[in-house]
This record gives C-alpha cells, structure tokens and sequence, in this order.
C-alpha cells in the first residue's frame, strides 16, 4: 500500500487493485471547538466548518487523521487477516 498525502489531492494505491482513493486534501475543522469533522471530499462538502486545506504549517493532528481515514479506506481492500 502507498499513500500520498498531497498537498491538493491524496492518493492511496494497493498492490493489484491500483489507486483506490483519490480526494482533495481537505480536513474540515469545527471553528469554536478547533476538532477536525470530516476529511477528503466529505470535507470539502461541508459547509458547518471552515474548510482547511492541510499543510507542513497545519497543526500535525489534522495529517495524522488523513493518514487514520486513507488506511481504513484501503483496508477494505485487503482480505481479513491480512
């Protein structure tokens, strides 16, 4: 499995299926509380929260829930026990 989290779009590709996501690099982030909501194109639907396009200056937490939503999406494609 190989993730690209770009700047403008991430990728995710496993082996023998090809690339099995691809959206925007967008987290959206509740403005009072300061939480990430939704990540990809979920985010940049949302319009509650203002949009945040991730970053090397964004806060750290909100990669990392990219990074959490791109393996759980590729490990639908992967057989159980894998």
């Amino acid at each position: 499995m190989g993730i690209d989290l770009g700047t403008a779009n991430t990728l995710v590709y496993v082996s023998g299926k090809g690339i099995v996501l691809q959206e925007p690099s967008v987290v959206a982030i509740d403005q009072e509380l300061k939480i990430p909501l939704a990540v990809g194109e979920d985010a940049k639907k949302c319009s509650a929260a203002r949009r945040v396009m991730s970053s090397p200056f964004a806060p750290p937490r909100w990669g990392n829930r990219r990074l959490r939503y791109c393996r759980t999406h590729a490990q639908d494609f992967y057989p159980q026990g894998s």
